[in-house]
């Protein structure tokens, strides 16, 4: 959760206070398009925005994996409680 609202924050924060053309002299010349805008950024702001946004695609992924793990397990408990004994 703290890595999704970490990106989303960096996001919108990017988009409303970033300029938008480039500054060779300072190293702002990375490129991003954010909603009908393009803001260019330095290497660290990318790389930042960059890493939160792969961190938080990792974390709903495992949040899938751990909830599939959890429903398995659920109905494999379910058919035990509720099998007949023959």
């Amino acid at each position: 959760m703290l890595a999704m609202t970490t990106y989303t924050y960096l996001w919108y924060d990017y988009q409303q206070n970033k300029p938008r053309i480039a500054q060779d002299s300072i190293g702002r010349v990375y490129h991003e398009y954010m909603r009908a805008a393009t803001v260019y950024l330095t290497h660290a702001e990318k790389a930042r925005l960059d890493l939160s946004g792969n961190v938080s695609f990792v974390c709903v992924v495992a949040w899938f994996i751990v909830f599939a793990v959890m429903q398995r397990q659920q109905q494999g408990v379910d058919k035990q409680r509720y099998m007949r004994p023959k």
